[in-house]
């Protein structure tokens, strides 16, 4: 979990580095493209996966998912800058850099981290239901007598 808190941290800052350097280089620019911002997301996060690839899994498969999910976290700018910067309107650089962050911050809760803490807390809730009596799980034995008794 620790290690989702830090992607999470990471690929929510990171926006704001590619969108300082717009933002110096180009005083004129009214809206930051997403472009830079997915480029430097891309490269952190290839380069994550690179450094830390033990540390993304227990298995191949989690290793494999997590990584796959690092790669499309970077794509989350081009959503933001189609659904939030409609051609009309026009935010201060701090408003896009925030908005660009923050979508990240969001994605990656609602998609990596959010149902990991759902379901550690049905599993504790099951735990607990069954530890304290107040739910009857068979045992093995009793659903072994159950179908014995239907054939």
């Amino acid at each position: 979990m620790a290690f989702k808190v830090f992607t999470l941290l990471i690929n929510g800052l990171v926006p704001v580095i590619p969108a300082w350097f717009i933002m110096n280089s180009h005083p004129e620019t009214a809206v930051i493209k997403p472009w830079p911002i997915v480029w430097t997301l891309l490269g952190v996060n290839v380069l994550f996966i690179l450094i830390a690839w033990k540390h993304l899994g227990y298995t191949r498969r989690q290793r494999e998912t997590e990584a796959l999910m690092l790669i499309v976290n970077a794509f989350v700018p081009l959503a933001t800058y189609n659904w939030l910067f409609p051609a009309e309107t026009q935010f201060s650089f701090p408003m896009q850099i925030l908005l660009y962050c923050s979508m990240q911050v969001v994605w990656i809760v609602s998609i990596e981290i959010a149902p990991d803490w759902v379901g550690r807390i049905r599993q504790r809730k099951a735990e607990e239901r069954a530890l304290s009596g107040k739910q009857h799980f068979e045992s093995r034995e009793e659903v072994l007598k159950k179908h014995q008794n239907k054939a």
